[in-house]
This record gives C-alpha cells, structure tokens and sequence, in this order.
C-alpha cells in the first residue's frame, strides 16, 4: 500500500490501482486519517518540496545524534515509515517556508495564500467537459484525471493530466498554459490539441488541431515544437520524443465526437481501449500470440458490435457475460 500511496502523490495510480487504494481507506478510519494526513502535506510544487527536503538532509547530516534513513534501507513495518516520511514532510514544509521568510523578507504577519486542489475524473465508460476558471475548456476522455488549484486563474495556469484530454485553450500571452502529464510538459498560448497520457501507454502523444504546441520533458533536456496536424510522441521509459505527421488526425480527435478508434493497435491495447470506453472488464483465458494489428473507426458502437468485428480482425474467439464483461477464450 506504501507504494500505492507514492504513486498517488506522482499522479501515476492506475484506475485498478486508485480502485485498490479507495478500498484500503475505506476499510478503516485509521487508514483514512493516516492517507490526509500523508497526501495534506504535499501542497507546495515538487520543486518547492525537492528544495525543502534537500535543506532538511543538509541541516540533519550536521548532527552526529540523528541516523539519517537511507533511501534504500528496507522497512517491514509500513505505519512506522509512513509516519516518518510525513513527520519529514512537516518539517521540510515548516522550513521551507522559514528559509522564504528570511530570504524574501516575509514577516510573521504575511499573509500565505491557502491554494486547494482541485481534481476532476471519470470512471471508465465516462467522459466529461471541464470548464476551466480561465474560460479554456478540457474534455476528458473515460479513465482520465484532470488536476488543478483553485487559483489557476490568478497565477500560473498549469494543470496535471493522467489519461487522455481534448484541450481548447483561451489565448493569454501573459500566461502560457501548461499541461503535466507523466514525465512531459506540453505550453501553449491558445491553441485546441489532443493529449493521450494512458499509465499503460507507452507514449504521451500530443496531437495539434490548431495553433502551436511546445513538448518538453520536466527535466528541460528537450524540446520539440508541434504545429496543426502534427504529433509528438515522447517515449515515457526511455525519455525520448519523436514528430510524426498526424496521418489520420481524426483517429486523435475523433473520441471527442464519440467515434471510437482503433488506429494499428495489436490486440491487448485494443482491449485496453475496450475496457476504458465501456466500462467493462477483459480477461483472457490463455496467452494469446498474435502479430496482428487492427484500424478501424465507429461511431456510437455497441460492445458487441466492436467485439465482433474485434474477434474477426485478430482470428480469436470471445463471450460477453451478464455483467458485459469479456472473456477471450
């Protein structure tokens, strides 16, 4: 659960994953309590939180008394970590803001703006159009999550993405849009773009409609520039990133009208795809072998209307039970 809880914080829960960590809180209050305290105390940015702890190693490793954790020391006992990590988060917060204090000039009497985060999700089988205090508009493809503070509005506009969003963005030169999304960092000034950021993905694409789009990575090692009509596909594992034309564009953005879109996809990432537009659950009975790709487009389609032409593409045999989930047999 420790690493469920990290993850969390990293916004890289998968929906099975974030699925098992709700059942964990739910089972006991002293999970719940534990869980806000933890995740509370990871407001500041992860620059601002990297700074902190930094300070916090230099200060403690000038005292002999204290034993300093090794990152790669083994714990058995999961509360008693967890309760120590979140006492170094405290104080790692606590002097951050001393060390802002003394070098900005801030007086006790300083008031510090309280930011709230605001999260916005669907479950597989949903979709959702999210309004942005900016008057930009993200629709959220199902199994995706949006993330944002409450004044997105008033400084940086920057959102967190896991999943797969169609961005339309109100221009602002003053303030660059920016979308994190697992490892890469998307700017725009205003433009409409696709984002498919899936956990189980091996690339974030970026997928341009209109205007102009910069794709970096969090590091700030590279760069590509994407106009209309063009991708970027950055490589999550190996930290790469590559531009494609965007030969069938309305594979990417066809989502957004209810066109369900299989564009060379071999047949587990065709079940992903399933699993995430309806809602349902795919298991396999046996390992299947299979080269096969599958492109193929449909408007409003029933499950058992992909399912059919799903199993005559990849030559394998499949049943629906009562619950609409799928078995490959």
């Amino acid at each position: 659960m420790e690493e469920l809880i990290y993850k969390y914080i990293q916004n890289e829960l998968s929906p099975q994953e974030r699925k098992k960590l709700e059942k964990w809180i739910e089972e006991d209050e002293d999970h719940a309590m534990l869980f806000k305290n933890f995740v509370g105390h990871w407001e500041l940015s992860e620059m601002d939180v990297n700074l902190a702890k930094y300070r916090v190693w230099k200060e403690f490793s000038k005292s002999p008394e204290l034993h300093i954790l090794k990152p790669d020391e083994k714990k058995s006992n999961l509360w008693g970590h967890l309760w120590k990590v979140a006492a170094m988060i405290l104080i790692a917060g606590g002097l951050f803001i001393y060390f802002e204090w003394n070098e900005n000039g801030y007086s006790a009497h300083h008031e510090i703006p309280q930011e709230q985060l605001i999260t916005k999700e669907t479950a597989f089988g949903q979709k959702l159009t999210v309004h942005l205090p900016d008057g930009s508009r993200a629709k959220l493809n199902c199994g995706s999550t949006l993330s944002y503070n409450s004044h997105f509005a008033e400084g940086e506009r920057t959102v967190v993405l896991e999943g797969e969003a169609f961005f339309d963005i109100v221009k602002d030169k003053s303030k660059p849009f920016r979308i994190n999304s697992r490892g890469a960092q998307i700017t725009v000034l205003g433009t409409s773009f696709n984002v498919n950021s899936y956990p189980d993905n091996k690339n974030t694409v970026v997928t341009v409609k209109s205007g102009k789009v910069s794709v970096r990575d969090i590091g700030n090692t590279m760069e590509t520039i994407a106009v209309k009509d063009e991708k970027v596909l950055f490589d999550k594992k190996s930290n790469t990133m590559r531009k494609d034309k965007a030969i069938h564009p309305e594979m990417d953005f066809g989502w957004v009208e209810n066109y369900l879109s299989f564009d060379g996809l071999d047949l587990y990432d065709a079940m992903n795809l399933v699993e995430r537009w309806y809602g349902v659950e795919v298991t396999f009975n046996s390992k299947i072998r299979t080269s096969e790709s599958f492109t193929a487009r449909f408007k409003n389609p029933t499950l058992q209307e992909v399912m059919k032409s799903l199993a005559f593409a990849y030559d394998v045999k499949y049943q629906i039970d009562k619950n609409r989930n799928v078995e490959i047999l």
